[in-house]
C-alpha cells in the first residue's frame, strides 16, 4: 500500500493562518469577507477553495525549441527542393503564372476528325513574364489563360492572333511543356502550328512590353486525325488519300486538291520546306533499283516529301523503291 503525500502548507499573507493542500498539485486560494459591523481588524477567515491547474505546467528547454526550429527550416527547404526538381518548369511549376485557372475565353472541345476554326475577340494585359514558362518565351502574359483545348484526338492546329499591338504566344501541354513563338505570324502576331495529343491544352496570348494592353483576335484552325503520328508529326500508316500506283505496270499521275498541311517540311528533313499533310496521298510500289521522277504540276509553290521503307524522308528528290508519297 501507497502512503498517502503529506499536505503541502501555504502561509496566506492576510489571514495570517497556515492553510493545508489536501493533494500535490492543487492550488489554495483565500478569500475574506467582513460584516459591516465588524471591527476592521476583525477579519473572519473563509475556508480556503481548492482547484487543479488545467494544463500541466510544461518546462521546455530553450535548447530544443532552437532544435525544432532547424527541424523544421530543413524539412521545408527539402519539400521546396523536391516540388522543383520533380515539377520543375518543364511539368508546369510557374511563379505567377496559374494553368489551371478559369481561362477567359473558355474550353474549346476538339474531338472530330474533321476541319474546326475558331475566331474568339479578346483583351491582354502583359503582367507576369512569359520565362515563367521557360527561358526562352517572350513578352508578358496574363496570370490565368485565355484559352484551354479539350483535345480528344490528334489534332493539327495552328494558332495565331490578329492585332496592331506586337504580341507574343504561349503553348502549353498536358504534360507542362510549352511552346513560345513571337512574331512567326504576320505583321508582329505570333503564330504557333504543331500537333496535339489528347489532353488539356492551355494558350495564354502576351504582349511584348510589360503592363501594356491590347485587344486582338485569336484564330484556331484545327484538322483531326485518328491516324497516329510519329515524332516527325506523319502518319504513314494511315488511310491514303489517292491510293496505291504500281509503276511496274503502268507509270500515272494523279489529282490532289486539298494540300492543306499541318505538318512543317523542317521537322522531317533538312532540306524540305513547306508545310504537308499528316497523311499520305500515295503508296507507290516499284522494282528494285528503279529509277522514279517524281515533280508535281501546279500553279503554285508545292513541295514532295517520300518516305522510303527505311523511314529516311526526302523531299523533291529522285529516288528508287517509294513506298508513301506526301505532297505539300
Amino acid at each position: 500500500m501507497v502512503a498517502p503525500s503529506p499536505p503541502v502548507v501555504i502561509q496566506c499573507g492576510k489571514c495570517g493562518s497556515p492553510v493545508s493542500v489536501p493533494n500535490a498539485g492543487m492550488v489554495a486560494t483565500c478569500s475574506y469577507s467582513r460584516h459591516p459591523n465588524q471591527a476592521p481588524g476583525d477579519i473572519p477567515f473563509r475556508p480556503p477553495q481548492y482547484k487543479r491547474p488545467l494544463l500541466p505546467r510544461l518546462v521546455i528547454p530553450m535548447g530544443w525549441i532552437v532544435y525544432a526550429i532547424l527541424a523544421v527550416i530543413v524539412v521545408g527547404t527539402a519539400v521546396l527542393a523536391f516540388a522543383l526538381t520533380h515539377s520543375g518548369f518543364s511539368a508546369g511549376f510557374y511563379f505567377g503564372v496559374y494553368p489551371t485557372a478559369r481561362p477567359a475565353m473558355g474550353t474549346t472541345p476538339l474531338r472530330s476528325t474533321g476541319h474546326t476554326t475558331l475566331a474568339n475577340p479578346g483583351t491582354v494585359v502583359g503582367e507576369r513574364a512569359a520565362t515563367a514558362f521557360a527561358p526562352e518565351c517572350r513578352g508578358y502574359v496574363p496570370a490565368a489563360p485565355h484559352l484551354a483545348l479539350d483535345v480528344a484526338n490528334y489534332q493539327y492546329v495552328s494558332l495565331t492572333t490578329t492585332s496592331s499591338v506586337d504580341l507574343t504566344m504561349v503553348l502549353r501541354d498536358p504534360d507542362g511543356h510549352v511552346h513560345c513563338d513571337d512574331d512567326s505570324g504576320e505583321g508582329h502576331n505570333p503564330r504557333i502550328t504543331t500537333l496535339l495529343s489528347p489532353g488539356r491544352w492551355t494558350v495564354w496570348v502576351g504582349t511584348f512590353h510589360e503592363n501594356a494592353h491590347a485587344d486582338f483576335t485569336l484564330l484556331l484552325d484545327a484538322r483531326g486525325t485518328t491516324a497516329h503520328p510519329d515524332a516527325t508529326g506523319l502518319a504513314p500508316d494511315a488511310a491514303l488519300s489517292q491510293g496505291i500506283l504500281d509503276l511496274d505496270r503502268t507509270p500515272v499521275g494523279g489529282s490532289i486538291t486539298d494540300l492543306s498541311g499541318m505538318v512543317s517540311g523542317a521537322a522531317l528533313a533538312t532540306d524540305c520546306r513547306g508545310w504537308f499533310t499528316t497523311a499520305p496521298q500515295f503508296a507507290i510500289t516499284t522494282a528494285p533499283s528503279t529509277s522514279v521522277d517524281m515533280y508535281p504540276s501546279t500553279h503554285t509553290s508545292t513541295f514532295v516529301a517520300i518516305r522510303a521503307p527505311n523511314g529516311l524522308i526526302q523531299c523533291s528528290q529522285r529516288t528508287s523503291r517509294i513506298p508513301t508519297v506526301l505532297c505539300g
